[in-house]
């Protein structure tokens, strides 16, 4: 083999590293000791964001599904309401006339806000409002530069009782994060036809056939009334009451009348009518959607 001269041997030499630098540029190598191609890094990442998905879809699972917590009115909002609760895409006031469900949508394209009316049609004026199940939670409302403003240690419950909205027959609120339940406790010999619930801020309102549910259509979407459960206590068990919703009124405008139609009962026992309002989580609409401040610990708590 014959001996380069020096200046062919450069030339020989930076052919040879143009080469190799085409070559890994189109080949996708690594062009420095350690580097990753971008293609290869794309494909690493998705394991990753797909679980961080995935555990974000179970914490909106599981926050969905804690129990409400109801707060006394003790001037953190308008005077008219009794108690109040609070979650990420709605906030519920109560008094002794009913429930007003604020409901926010998180999706841009859609209206962002809807307020769903649910008046006790012909109820008494100034029923007895108490807070059962204290959960020892305390919220605290630190707002403006005045601390006769404040508001705080204010106790949390888990169910709110109203008595006496019509006579002998009282309404007990509960739920969770996704339902809100009202059970209209009826005494013994007390009238449960008296109890009629009008719906406003509506779009339409409509019964459905096999299910039986009430379908209420807001702004921010549907709101499902499950078909009423209707039970009474015998031999310490539930004996259920066929039941069914009556439309008082078309329910095609802004609001619609509701009542209740029950099959024969024993009247010497309480009966309970158990209706259970559905307005999913609005926790987020998008896989992209934000939920940072949403998190379930072990002991179940938000």
């Amino acid at each position: 083999m014959k001996n380069l001269s020096p200046v062919k041997f450069a030339i020989a030499v930076v052919f040879i590293l143009v080469t190799a630098v085409i070559s890994f540029t189109y080949l996708g190598l690594p062009k420095t000791p350690g580097e990753v191609p971008a293609a290869d890094t794309e494909r690493a990442r998705q394991p990753d964001i797909d679980a961080v998905r995935e555990k974000k879809r179970e914490a909106l699972e599981q926050y969905g599904r804690l129990p409400i917590t109801f707060e006394p009115n003790l001037g953190q909002t308008d005077e008219s309401v009794e108690f109040l609760s609070r979650g990420r895409g709605y906030t519920l006031f109560l008094t002794g006339k009913g429930a007003t469900l604020s409901l926010k949508h998180p999706e841009t394209s859609r209206p962002a806000e809807a307020v769903l009316k649910i008046a006790l049609e012909g109820a008494n004026t100034g029923p007895e409002a108490k807070g059962i199940g204290d959960t020892g939670g305390r919220t605290n409302y630190i707002t403006g530069n005045d601390p006769a403003a404040w508001r705080t240690n204010v106790p949390n419950y888990d169910q709110v009782r109203f008595d006496g909205v019509y006579e002998g027959v009282d309404v007990v609120y509960y739920g969770n994060n996704r339902e809100l339940e009202y059970d209209f406790v009826v005494e013994p010999g007390a009238d449960p036809s008296v109890i009629s619930l009008r719906y406003s801020g509506i779009r339409s309102a409509k019964i459905d056939k096999g299910s039986g549910e009430l379908l209420l259509e807001t702004a921010v979407g549907e709101v499902r009334q499950k078909k009423p459960f209707v039970y009474q206590i015998a031999d310490g068990s539930e004996r259920e009451i066929a039941s069914s919703y009556h439309l008082e009124e078309s329910g095609n405008g802004e609001d619609a009348l509701v009542s209740f139609r029950l099959a024969g009962y024993d009247r010497t026992k309480e009966l309970v009518i158990d209706p259970i309002l559905v307005y999913g989580s609005y926790l987020g609409g998008s896989e992209f959607d934000e939920a940072r401040a949403v998190a379930v610990d072990s002991s179940g708590h938000a």
